[in-house]
């Protein structure tokens, strides 16, 4: 189809399906047969020996709409595939070979696609642990967030309603770990109590010995000692950490709580802490790798 190439050019030799008249004596516009329903390109020639040709563009009413004038192009093979009697000339038509046709539109071999598939899997070989490993770093930032929030709201309720409150474990049916304030004291998650289910994937211990890097420089460097391992957060009346005994929660001054979360991955093991201060101030760590930062 012509109509997609104009201006007509040079360029159209190479990328149209040209037919040519050859006799007579002027260029003149001819009737095409009633079968044919596109736009088609002739070339009418008025001697064979004679230059330029000349480019008729046909529509379907048969008027001419456009002439240009072409250089004649000695390397365009001339492949005649079958003629068409009409009446006054006869039209001879051209079909390119594969060494005019462009080559824009000849595709992809089956080579080109094994390579271009193969390249594509090993990227994504190198991109999908880096990528599940950023994922994890995220996950088990915003677990500690969550955790850390959690044990705000029990050292806030503690303080409000002049009690003492306690961080619990439990199950949920689906089998996700979940932390809650026992708000009843009854060591078993009742509904309403403050909740935040962290998963299967991240893994919290409470107190020291988690087996985390540099754990021990860690700890050190908090400056006051901390309660032992397995005990979670819990909270006086004066929003101060305490051990729960006896139905009372006295406060050992100096001492705090840590939690440790951890995620597995392809890569590397994602740490991540939760401290309590002595003051019952509450802080989030997290471990790049090298040293342990507060976020």
């Amino acid at each position: 189809r012509c109509d997609r190439f104009l201006p007509l050019s040079a360029k159209i030799r190479p990328l149209a399906r040209l037919a040519c008249a050859t006799g007579g004596d002027g260029l003149k516009s001819h009737a095409l047969p009633r079968h044919v329903t596109s736009v088609t390109c002739y070339l009418i020639i008025r001697k064979w020996s004679e230059c330029p040709f000349y480019v008729t563009l046909f529509n379907r009413t048969s008027s001419v709409s456009r002439i240009d004038s072409l250089e004649r192009d000695s390397h365009v093979p001339e492949e005649p595939v079958h003629e068409q009697n009409l009446g006054v000339r006869t039209l001879r038509r051209w079909e390119m070979t594969d060494r005019t046709a462009p080559k824009g539109g000849q595709g992809f071999s089956l080579i080109e696609m094994v390579i271009a598939v193969a390249m594509i899997l090993v990227l994504a070989a190198i991109v999908t642990p880096s990528l599940s490993n950023a994922i994890s770093i995220i996950k088990v930032r915003y677990s500690a967030n969550d955790l850390s929030g959690l044990i705000q709201k029990a050292r806030i309720e503690a303080a409000r309603k002049n009690t003492f409150y306690s961080i619990e474990q439990t199950t949920l049916s689906p089998g996700e770990v979940a932390y809650y304030v026992d708000l009843a004291k009854s060591s078993s998650f009742v509904a309403g109590d403050p909740l935040v289910e962290l998963g299967n994937q991240v893994s919290v211990h409470s107190g020291t010995g988690s087996g985390a890097p540099g754990e021990t420089a860690f700890t050190t460097g908090l400056s006051f000692t901390l309660y032992s391992s397995g005990v979670l957060p819990s909270f006086n009346a004066r929003g101060l950490p305490c051990t729960p005994s006896s139905g009372t929660c006295p406060q050992t001054p100096g001492q705090g709580f840590i939690c440790f979360l951890s995620r597995n991955t392809v890569l590397a093991t994602i740490w991540a802490s939760v401290v309590v201060t002595p003051s019952g101030r509450v802080q989030v760590w997290s471990y790049d790798g090298t040293n342990w930062t507060q976020i």
